[in-house]
């Protein structure tokens, strides 16, 4: 009897031990994941970079594939009823390459007013009806033209 209750105990032991170290396995492995000195796999990512265009200039920081960054519009809202809110451009980095994708920049406002309104006119539809009025629009948008071209 006494050997059948040293064997269980010894059994039961080496039961304990093996759970012991297989969870201090577990949790070691995790843990070195977690803090490991190794560097990160590289993740592609779009760089940053400055686009000039007759928006402002737009300061893309760089960002991982498939993300999408904003940028506060330099010139504020393309809509007046909108200039007491922040308004923001947008770009989404592609995983092409990676690769930047066209910036959406419909709710900033040109750096030239007379850019804006010549923008807004060129969405008008031209008739027989509105066409002397659009054209006095652009002759007096267009009047100095110097303040028209971009920089």
């Amino acid at each position: 009897l006494l050997y059948t209750i040293k064997f269980e105990l010894n059994t039961m032991m080496l039961t304990i031990f093996y759970f012991i170290s297989l969870f201090l396995t577990v949790h070691s492995i995790r843990y070195r994941s977690r803090f490991s000195d190794e560097e990160p796999e590289d993740i592609p990512e779009c760089p940053k970079e400055i686009v000039n265009t007759e928006k402002g200039d737009f300061r893309w920081v760089s960002a991982q594939v498939n993300s999408t960054v904003k940028v506060i519009c330099p010139h504020g809202p393309v809509d007046p009823d909108m200039s007491d809110q922040i308004v923001y451009a947008t770009r989404t980095c592609l995983p092409e390459g990676p690769v930047w994708g066209e910036a959406d920049l419909s709710l900033c406002r040109y750096a030239n007013i007379k850019t804006q309104e010549l923008d807004k006119l060129s969405q008008v539809v031209v008739t027989a009806d509105n066409a002397v009025e659009i054209a006095g629009k652009v002759l007096t948008i267009t009047s100095d033209s110097q303040q028209v071209l971009r920089k």
